[in-house]
C-alpha cells in the first residue's frame, strides 16, 4: 500500500516502491583449487579489483572475496574461496568445500607437475563434497543432491609465458575424460579469461542447480567461514 509524505517544500511525495524494479539477489560460493604458486591468488585479486568486491580474511591461512555482478537482471554475489595449495592432502579442505556450488581448478602451464596434481584436486573435492551432501540428505531419504556433480572448470594459467610445457591436447583430453565443464587458458598478468571462466561457471550453476534460489545473505553464505559450522 502506497504511503505519502511531504518534502521540505511542503509538496506531497509518494513512498510507493516499484516491485518490478527490484532485482533478484543470489549468493554463490566458488572454490579455487590448485597447487602452491599456480597463480590462484593473483587471478582472484585482478578479478576483484573494483569497488564491487569485498575482501575477507579468515583463519588458518585462507581468504575469500565477494564479487557482485549482474546477470540477466539478477544480482549475483560470488564468494571466491582461495583454498591453500598445501591443503590438498589435509583434512581442512572438507570445510572449504562446504556449501560450494562450483569450482575452478588451476594449474601452471610452465610446471607439468601442477597439471598432474589437478587430478588429485578433482578427486579430493568430488569425494569430500559427495560425503558432505550424502550426510545432509540421508535423513530424509533423498540423495539427488548428493549425486549431483559439482560443475568444475580447468584453468591453464600463465599462458603469457614463453615456454609452455603442458600440451593443449593433454588438458583438453583431461577435461573430456573427467567430465569437467570446460577448460580455459588464463593469465594473471593481463587478466585474460578468468572473468569469462567465472561467468561461464556462474551461468551454468544458475541454469542447472536446483538449490540456487533468490535469497538473502543467509548463514550458509556468510556463515561458511572456518569455525562457524
Amino acid at each position: 500500500m502506497a504511503s505519502a509524505r511531504q518534502d521540505q517544500e511542503g509538496q506531497e511525495t509518494s513512498d510507493e516502491i516499484d516491485l518490478n524494479s527490484l532485482k533478484q539477489e543470489i549468493f554463490l560460493k566458488l572454490v579455487i583449487l590448485g597447487d602452491l604458486g599456480v597463480g590462484k591468488s593473483s587471478l582472484i585479486k585482478r578479478y576483484t579489483q573494483s569497488n564491487e568486491s569485498i575482501d575477507y580474511k579468515v583463519s588458518i591461512d585462507t581468504a575469500f572475496q565477494v564479487k557482485r555482478v549482474e546477470l540477466d537482471g539478477r544480482v549475483v554475489n560470488i564468494q571466491l574461496w582461495d583454498v591453500p595449495g598445501h591443503e590438498r592432502y589435509g583434512g581442512l579442505t572438507r570445510t572449504f568445500y562446504k556449501y560450494a556450488h562450483g569450482a575452478l581448478i588451476v594449474f601452471d602451464l610452465s610446471r607439468p607437475e601442477t597439471f598432474e596434481n589437478a587430478l588429485s584436486w578433482l578427486s579430493d573435492v568430488t569425494e569430500k563434497l559427495f560425503d558432505a551432501r550424502q550426510k545432509s540428505h540421508t535423513s530424509n531419504g533423498s540423495l539427488d543432491e548428493a549425486n549431483r556433480a559439482m560443475p568444475i572448470i580447468l584453468l591453464a594459467n600463465k599462458s603469457d609465458l614463453p615456454e609452455l610445457k603442458v600440451p593443449r591436447q593433454k588438458y583438453s583430453s583431461y577435461v573430456q575424460e573427467n567430465g569437467l565443464l570446460t577448460w580455459m587458458e588464463t593469465s594473471a598478468r593481463d587478466g585474460s579469461n578468468f572473468s569469462l571462466a567465472v561467468r561461464r561457471l556462474v551461468e551454468y550453476i544458475l541454469d542447472t542447480d536446483p538449490t540456487v534460489k533468490q535469497a538473502k545473505a543467509n548463514e550458509k553464505f556468510w556463515g561458511s567461514q572456518i569455525g562457524t559450522r
